[in-house]
C-alpha cells in the first residue's frame, strides 16, 4: 500500500501541469467527438438510452464524472472550451467537460500507483524511499504519446488503464486476492469492451507456455481467468446485440464476419503511409518496448517471459485489426493505447533484465 500511495502521489504531482494545460486549451471537437455521448451520459446516469452503443455501455467513467459533479469538485477557470461549447446546435457544459477530464486524471493517478508498486518489486530487498524502477515506470506512463491526447481528455481512457492494470496485478498474485480479478473482469465491459479480450490473450499465452510444467493451482486459476474473460465478452455481445437498440454501424462493431470481409477488401490500407503515420505517430512507448524486447530475446528468455511479450504483441495486433475492421481505422492508435500501462511495465522489466545482464557480463 505504501508503494501504491507513493506512486499515485508522484503521478498526481507530475501530471497536474498536464491536466491544467489540457483543461485550459483542449477542444473536444478536434479528435474527441465521443465527448458528446459521454456528456449526455453524465447528465443522465445509468440511462442506457442516453447515448448510442458502444458508448452507452461505458457507465463506469461517466458515473465517476457524475460523482465529481455532485461533490462540487469543479475548477472554475476560463478555458478555451467555452468559446466552442456550442457544437451542432447543442450547448455543452464546461463543468461536465472538467468532470470527465478530472475523472480520467484520477484513473491515471491510480494506474501510476499500481505501476510504481509493480515496478518497485524489481528493486529486490533493497530498502529505498523512492524506487528507481518505479520512477521510471511513472515517467514512461506520463511521456507516452497518447497520454496528453487521449487520457487527459474528457474520455474514458484513464479508468481503462486502471482497470486493466489492476486485473493484471491481481492475476500475478499467488494468494486469495487474485480471485478479485474475476468480478472485475465482468465489470470491465462497462468500462471498455476490449479489456476482457486482452486478459484472455494473456491467460492463453501463459497457459500454453507453462502447460507441461508443474503448477496445477496456477493452471486452474488461469483457466478460471480465461473462462471469466470469455463470459464477460459473451455478456457484452448479448447486451449490445440483443438488449440495447443498435444502429447498423453499431451492429458492425460486434460482427467478426464483417471485420474479416472489410479487412480482406481493404488490406492495402495497412501499407499506406497515411495509415502508418496516423497509427504509430503517438505510440512511442510500444516502439521502445519492441526495441527492448528484440534485445532481450537475442540474449535468451524463459518461456513464461516470452509468453507475456507474445501476448502483448498479439493483443496490440488484435485491437488494431478490430479497430480497422469495425470502424475503418478511426482512432486505432487510441484503442491500442489501452495497453500502455502493460507496455510500460513490460518495458521496465525488460530494461531491468538487460541491465542485470550487462552488469553480469562486466
Amino acid at each position: 500500500m505504501r508503494r501504491f500511495l507513493i506512486g499515485a502521489l508522484l503521478t498526481a504531482l507530475l501530471a497536474y501541469p498536464m491536466l491544467f494545460y489540457a483543461h485550459k486549451y483542449a477542444v473536444p471537437w478536434t479528435g474527441m467527438n465521443d465527448f458528446r455521448s459521454y456528456h449526455a451520459m453524465v447528465l443522465n446516469p445509468l440511462d442506457f438510452q442516453a447515448a448510442r452503443a458502444p458508448f452507452a455501455m461505458r457507465q463506469i467513467p461517466t458515473l465517476i464524472a457524475r460523482a465529481i459533479l455532485e461533490l462540487g469538485l469543479i475548477y472554475p477557470n476560463e478555458i478555451w472550451f467555452e468559446l466552442h461549447a456550442t457544437h451542432g446546435g447543442v450547448t455543452y457544459s464546461k463543468d461536465v467537460f472538467f468532470a470527465l477530464m478530472f475523472g480520467s486524471f484520477l484513473g491515471m493517478v491510480g494506474t501510476g500507483g499500481l505501476l510504481y508498486m509493480a515496478a518497485a518489486r524489481l528493486d529486490g530487498e533493497r530498502a529505498r524511499l523512492l524506487s528507481p524502477y518505479g520512477l521510471l515506470a511513472v515517467g514512461l506512463l506520463l511521456l507516452a504519446g497518447t497520454t496528453l491526447f487521449y487520457t487527459l481528455a474528457p474520455l474514458t481512457e484513464g479508468w481503462s488503464w486502471f482497470l486493466l492494470m489492476e486485473i493484471v496485478v491481481l492475476s500475478r498474485r499467488d494468494d486469495r486476492w487474485r480471485w478479485v480479478a474475476l468480478p472485475l473482469l465482468m465489470l470491465a465491459i462497462f468500462e471498455r469492451e476490449l479489456l476482457p479480450l486482452v486478459v484472455a490473450i494473456l491467460a492463453v499465452a501463459e497457459l500454453l507456455a507453462g502447460w507441461g510444467e508443474p503448477g496445477a493451482d496456477r493452471r486452474r486459476y488461469l483457466l478460471a481467468l480465461l473462462g471469466t474473460s470469455v463470459l464477460s465478452l459473451f455478456t457484452y455481445w448479448l447486451l449490445r446485440g440483443v438488449v440495447l437498440p443498435l444502429w447498423e454501424t453499431d451492429q458492425r462493431q460486434i460482427d467478426p464476419l464483417f471485420w474479416v470481409r472489410f479487412l480482406l477488401l481493404n488490406w492495402r490500407r495497412f501499407v499506406e503511409f497515411e495509415f502508418i503515420q496516423g497509427v504509430f505517430f503517438k505510440l512511442n512507448v510500444p516502439l521502445l518496448w519492441a526495441t527492448a524486447a528484440v534485445a532481450a530475446l537475442r540474449q535468451g528468455m524463459a518461456r513464461q517471459d516470452m509468453a507475456f511479450l507474445a501476448a502483448l504483441a498479439l493483443s496490440a495486433i488484435a485491437i488494431l485489426l478490430i479497430a480497422v475492421g469495425s470502424a475503418g481505422d478511426r482512432g486505432s492508435d487510441r484503442l491500442v493505447a489501452i495497453l500502455t500501462p502493460l507496455f510500460v511495465l513490460s518495458l521496465v522489466e525488460l530494461l531491468h533484465r538487460l541491465n542485470g545482464t550487462e552488469q553480469t557480463d562486466t
